[in-house]
């Protein structure tokens, strides 16, 4: 029996023979079976795995309700693709095709639907290597993370009172103690605490750059030049921002961070605590725009057609 795919014992299917599809459908050569395939729908792409026969596994769901109407369906290319075009994500390594229809079949009726947890990508990355997870959801995180760590450092710093002598005072003690871990004072402080709050932020939005052993060796190539950039760029941003304090800052000890940070924090309406924020979070912002320059320009480097 020959459930999966009549046209061809090795998988691969000529666009040219699938079932008849609608004139604004476009389709890269050949499709091959257990293939995931992936669909534009603007600011997001849509995924499925592609099971023979002109038909793929997806999630889908009825558009004038929530996504609590939204199952694992089988549904032709055209439905998939709803009039916008369809391309082939690439891997690495994978399962055996026929496992990955297998697995994408196995799935059919599962209405677990969720847009972090459980999504359609989730649902096509557990059918063709056994791991779900989504670069989407990665990417959002990515883009998230930085202005996270930037509320992070300020509630660490200034508790919510830039301004006011309290969140002074517990700025420079919270600054004298992140410094104390070196051996240092204030302005060891002001190093430390960026670095810390940058580092633990970044854990989270480098997960859009991790090293995952199912991608092609491209798109590791790049990842590993942004999580470089981004931890150095950081690092440099820690140093820089407390050279930049040090430079502005006035008297000796406590007193030229204090001052430092005053000019800094005045450039923006606003004290001593706003300029701590801002030494903290700026290593950070600038680490993640780095990483995501870093790996947009890698991957063209290294694409043959350039593009």
């Amino acid at each position: 029996m020959n459930t999966y795919n009549s046209s061809s014992h090795t998988g691969f299917v000529p666009a040219s023979i699938l079932p008849p599809l609608p004139r604004n459908l476009h389709l890269g050569g050949v499709i091959q079976l257990g293939d995931h395939l992936r669909s534009t729908r603007g600011m997001y792409y849509h995924h499925g795995i592609y099971v023979g026969e002109g038909q793929v596994v997806h999630y889908a769901g009825d558009r004038t309700k929530d996504t609590t109407s939204a199952s694992v369906r089988l549904g032709t290319l055209a439905e998939f693709a709803d009039g916008r075009p369809v391309e082939v994500v690439p891997y690495g390594q994978s399962l055996p095709p026929m496992e990955v229809v297998l697995r994408a079949r196995a799935l059919l009726g599962e209405a677990r639907y969720n847009l972090v947890l459980r999504n359609c990508e989730h649902l096509a990355t557990l059918a063709k290597v056994g791991e779900p997870f989504s670069n989407q959801v990665r990417e959002v995180l990515a883009t998230a993370g930085a202005p996270l760590a930037a509320k992070m450092a300020a509630v660490f710093l200034a508790g919510g009172a830039a301004l006011s002598l309290t969140g002074a005072a517990s700025t420079m003690k919270s600054l004298a103690t992140a410094g104390s871990l070196v051996g240092g004072g204030p302005l060891a402080g002001v190093a430390v605490t960026g670095a810390a709050v940058g580092a633990a932020s970044l854990a989270t939005l480098f997960l859009a750059y991790r090293d995952d052993p199912y991608a092609t060796d491209l798109e590791r190539e790049a990842c590993s030049d942004a999580r470089l950039s981004g931890w150095s760029t950081l690092f440099l941003g820690a140093l820089g921002t407390t050279f930049l304090v040090a430079c502005l800052g006035r008297g000796n000890g406590a007193a030229v961070v204090s001052s430092g940070l005053k000019s800094i924090g005045k450039a923006v309406g606003g004290g001593m605590a706003a300029g701590a924020i801002i030494c903290t979070g700026a290593p950070l912002v600038a680490a993640a725009v780095s990483a995501k320059t870093t790996y947009k320009r890698s991957k063209k480097r290294r694409t043959p057609s350039g593009k």
